[in-house]
């Protein structure tokens, strides 16, 4: 049971207790004057979404126009690109006296949806999420009051009123795809997240566009679509182990499901490339202390959270900014992870 005060109100103890922290923890996190790691600071904010907790301070911002309060919602916070993409957003803003608040949606369409209305709710001054794909309609009503930029995943609505940030997915799709093709590769595998997200079909469309050039036909059972995350990598990696005429490459569509996939390849001692050639969208953290070196196509989180940051400024200065796209061109980074195929 919750205690309340005898005002018949939640304090920063039953916060506290929820998320597992102490008192100065949450007091922290509700302030933004100290450093609190992600771990704890999004268990305190989950906490606080949960019990509909209400502090004085976030009380007085409900009464002002400004609160100098930036959301960063996104699907994935395990996903170290998106943790160093928060770190330089979070630079970029501090400067201008704006604090950021953290949300993990973890996939999940119902917690992005609170996370969403919980920020304006509180009249956040702006919005930047890698949204779960579920939620447009709500997406594109909220950008009618609130500066939102979107990284990674389109918003697909016409009445959203905002700014989109992403590397160009077909092109880093028919790099890694062309990579293995010059090898002599033609039994190229893919794992895909979700279909229904922006990523994951341009990501695909790069892939079969470099396919149709080199005239090489696509096997269906060589497409395995999980959904961006480790696990979906190690399962994806197991199934196209399994198939009886087994591809010579495999293509990950992004940095999550490519630790999930080496991970299943060094469990079951395949060696890479001499027995599987292997290719990554996305940089991989510490990838030169990895025993499997993956050739990749670059992302950069730090310039892209940079970018995100000045983009939700300019427009929280500015309502009226036309809707913009910045779309980076990623790079071949090669490893000498593909085999020659004779």
């Amino acid at each position: 049971m919750i205690n309340i005060n005898k005002a018949g109100k939640l304090t920063i103890n039953e916060v506290a207790k929820k998320a597992g922290v102490s008192t100065a923890t949450v007091s922290r996190v509700l302030n933004g004057n100290y450093t609190v790691s992600l771990k704890l600071k999004n268990a305190v904010l989950e906490a606080i979404d949960e019990l509909n907790f209400m502090p004085n301070s976030i009380a007085r911002w409900l009464k002002s126009e400004a609160t100098h309060l930036v959301g960063y919602i996104v699907s994935d916070i395990s996903n170290s690109y998106f943790t160093t993409l928060a770190s330089s957003l979070e630079d970029k803003i501090k400067d201008l006296n704006y604090n950021i608040m953290i949300f993990n949606s973890n996939k999940s369409k119902e917690k992005e949806l609170s996370y969403l209305k919980l920020l304006m709710n509180i009249n956040a001054d702006g919005i930047i999420i890698n949204t779960t794909g579920e939620n447009d309609d709500y997406l594109a009503y909220a950008s009618q009051t609130i500066p939102i930029v979107s990284l990674s995943r389109k918003i697909g609505s016409q009445t959203y009123t905002g700014d989109f940030i992403d590397s160009n997915n077909i092109e880093g799709g028919f790099l890694l795809t062309d990579a293995l093709i010059a090898k002599g590769h033609s039994k190229i595998s893919v794992i895909n997240g979700k279909m229904n997200l922006s990523t994951g079909q341009e990501r695909f469309e790069g892939f079969k566009y470099a396919m149709k050039k080199a005239s090489i036909p696509i096997v269906d059972d060589y497409i395995y679509n999980g959904d961006f995350s480790e696990e979906s990598g190690y399962a994806g990696a197991k199934y196209l182990c399994s198939l009886e005429q087994k591809p010579t490459a495999v293509i990950t569509m992004n940095n999550s499901m490519a630790i999930g996939s080496m991970k299943y390849f060094i469990d079951h001692d395949i060696s890479i490339p001499e027995e599987l050639s292997f290719v990554t969208y996305g940089n991989i953290d510490d990838i030169d202390l990895m025993s499997i070196k993956p050739t990749y196509v670059t992302l950069d989180p730090v310039m892209i959270g940079n970018k995100s940051g000045e983009l939700l400024i300019n427009r929280i200065n500015n309502h009226q900014l036309p809707s913009q796209q910045i779309i980076f061109e990623p790079k071949l980074i090669h490893a000498d992870r593909i085999r020659q195929v004779f």
